[in-house]
């Protein structure tokens, strides 16, 4: 597993530093298809803001690759999409615009609070932000309540951090799934 993540952690650097502009949907000869389609749907920007503040949240999320999973996961269809909005009932086609406009709003809250861009934050910086956001402070917030996003990328942060075999291990649990999952996410 330790490859795996290493390949996550390199993906999500990669990931990271794509700018949507600059991405085709055909892709390059150093990224996969899907990985490069996924990367269209959330800017660079707001990948190092999902990882960012899930990294503060479950700690382990950004090394385990939670923008790479999101980011896949948004590019899949509704049947096999393994995002908690999946099981919270918001319709397939709204996941994208949900991410989008969470992120974006955490983006704006850190301006608004600090003046500074989310991922540029202290450790301290990000709690405060997040308490904030917990507590569903800021008047110009629009999309899902922040509560409810922190909500849902915690859920995806964990399912990426603890629902594999290696998260599993890594908290002394045996990993005894009902049914043995075909890939790792």
């Amino acid at each position: 597993m330790n490859s795996r993540r290493r390949f996550l952690n390199a993906s999500a650097l990669g990931a990271a530093t794509i700018t949507a502009a600059a991405c085709t949907p055909s892709g390059t000869a150093d990224h996969k298809p899907s990985t490069v389609t996924a990367t269209l749907l959330l800017t660079a920007q707001a990948l190092q803001t999902l990882s960012h503040v899930c990294e503060r949240l479950v700690p382990g999320a950004s090394e385990a690759g939670v923008s790479v999973y999101v980011s896949q996961q948004l590019a899949r269809d509704a049947a096999s999409n393994l995002l908690m909005l999946q099981y919270l009932g918001i319709a397939h086609e709204d996941h994208v615009s949900f991410y989008r406009a969470g992120l974006s709003g955490i983006e704006g809250a850190s301006q608004s609070l600090f003046q500074k861009s989310c991922c540029s934050l202290s450790s301290s910086e990000t709690d405060s932000l997040v308490k904030n956001l917990l507590a569903d402070e800021f008047t110009d917030w629009s999309g899902a309540p922040s509560s409810f996003f922190l909500f849902v990328i915690r859920a995806d942060a964990c399912d990426v951090v603890y629902g594999t075999k290696q998260g599993f291990e890594n908290i002394g649990m045996p990993h005894m799934a009902h049914i043995v999952p075909t890939e790792e996410w």
